[in-house]
């Protein structure tokens, strides 16, 4: 009978303990130990440390980025671009985990804390709006055909690239619902299903290569609109091209027919020695600045004709002229990294780079004029008797008989030289005249000869002044 007093005794009191145990343990101005918030301990928490540890969790959340892996490309935003917070209204009742008011939820909870502890993630919110606005952007951002890495240049020559952008179709509604649904699960870095992704032909990795400026030159030009636009045509064309060691650079094969078609317009091209409406016109000026820039970059050009004439916005003897099938401008990439041709136009002003590795780099690169000699013009005179006065027809220029050195030396000894002769042929002045001018200055002489004559007769005796009138009727 004791016995069983015993065993009722032990019983009761072990109710009581399981009963009484989980109000006993913990603080109610605290938080219930065994909670854990991502992994950090928060139990014994104050409310003030609470509301500070929610604070500093809203703050990091901010700067967390949802990253998107979008086949081979990565991009994303921080989540405070979309108002990424922790929920406080949902927050709040991780303090209330344990203090209900609900006794046999209460109890259950605290019993559940006391054996295996509670780890919780932070309940978070966003901007759905936000959201849909980031992801119609990156839509939009990647619907456009692929864009290369741009080169940056400073002051000092040295070169960065900024992101090149590909291709890549994506369906707006299928990326909303799968950012939502990690963003819901706490995951911030999404695989997103793509349907096709078109690369750059240069990434970012790829660019590093091309940390320098080998050469550079500018040249200025006037405001006609057609010869404007076919230098930026052409500009635009040669830009963004590698050129790999021990390859050959086109400037005819890159920037293709200078035709209606590709866009180019008519404008003064040199035909022999006369301007005359051509397509393409100044397509020859492009042509020109990247040939000096070759030269001082130190890459051996290996075609290049200089034009009928001098031209006015380079020094005489360092134009490049082309002719689409005809006369080219070639070099050769004799470095041991690949090179970059990159192209700018402004109105006014069209500027080529040749950039590449720092090791490639010469140290010194100029140009000097060899010789320069004037080949005269002629004047030549023609007879037309239907005009009414003297007209010139060509206004004739000397030409030039020139020959530059290019000189080019790098740190480690290395030199490179060669020499481009040039020979611009004159062009002789033509003017037409009514009547033969030798002759008509021969019959003012024989006018003036008898007019003399005639002054003579009055100061000579008379006996002779009849054998010289006789005279002059006779001439």
């Amino acid at each position: 009978m004791r016995k069983k007093y015993v065993i009722q005794g032990l019983v009761m009191v072990a109710l009581l303990v399981i009963g009484t145990t989980p109000f006993m343990w913990g603080n109610a101005e605290k938080m219930y130990p065994s909670i854990s918030v991502e992994s950090e301990n928060v139990g014994g928490f104050t409310r003030d440390e609470w509301n500070q540890f929610v604070a500093q969790k809203t703050k990091d959340y901010g700067e967390k980025e949802i990253v998107l892996l979008l086949g081979k490309t990565k991009d994303g935003w921080k989540l405070k671009d979309i108002h990424g917070a922790v929920d406080e209204e949902k927050t709040e009742k991780i303090w209330e985990i344990g203090r209900t008011g609900d006794v046999f939820s209460d109890w259950y909870t605290r019993w559940e804390l006391l054996i295996r502890g509670k780890d919780i993630d932070l309940p978070l919110t966003y901007d759905k709006k936000l959201l849909r606005e980031k992801v119609n952007s990156l839509v939009e951002k990647y619907s456009q055909e692929p864009k290369d890495a741009v080169p940056v240049i400073d002051a000092n020559g040295h070169v960065t690239f900024t992101e090149g952008v590909p291709h890549i179709s994506l369906d707006a509604q299928k990326l909303y619902d799968t950012i939502e649904k990690a963003l819901t699960e706490g995951k911030h870095t999404i695989q997103i299903e793509t349907t096709e992704e078109k690369l750059p032909t240069l990434t970012v990795e790829e660019a590093k290569q091309f940390d320098t400026v080998l050469g550079v030159y500018s040249t200025a030009f006037g405001g006609d609109y057609n010869r404007s636009e076919n230098i930026r045509l052409a500009t635009e064309a040669i830009s963004h091209h590698v050129i790999l060691p021990g390859e050959r650079f086109s400037f005819n094969e890159v920037t293709g027919r200078r035709s209606p078609e590709n866009g180019y317009l008519p404008a003064p091209v040199m035909v022999g020695s006369r301007l005359e409406p051509g397509y393409g016109g100044g397509v020859c000026q492009v042509s020109t600045t990247l040939f000096n820039a070759i030269l001082l970059s130190g890459l051996p050009v290996t075609e290049r004709e200089c034009h009928y004439s001098p031209v006015s916005y380079v020094p005489t003897g360092q134009d490049a002229t082309v002719s689409y099938g005809d006369l080219d401008l070639c070099f050769v990439n004799s470095f041991s990294h690949p090179v970059y041709v990159y192209a700018v136009y402004q109105p006014g002003q069209v500027t080529c780079y040749i950039l590449g590795n720092e090791t490639d780099k010469p140290s010194s690169a100029f140009v000097t004029t060899e010789y320069s000699e004037v080949i005269g013009h002629k004047k030549i005179e023609k007879m037309n008797p239907t005009q009414t006065e003297e007209r010139i027809e060509e206004i004739g220029h000397d030409g030039y008989r020139t020959q530059i050195r290019r000189h080019a030396a790098w740190k480690d000894g290395r030199t490179y030289t060669d020499t481009f002769s040039s020979e611009y042929e004159p062009k002789d002045t033509i003017i037409s005249y009514k009547e033969d001018p030798k002759k008509k200055v021969e019959m003012k002489k024989q006018e003036k000869t008898k007019m003399d004559m005639k002054k003579e007769l009055k100061i000579i005796k008379p006996k002779d002044k009849k054998q010289i009138e006789r005279k002059i009727r006779e001439e």
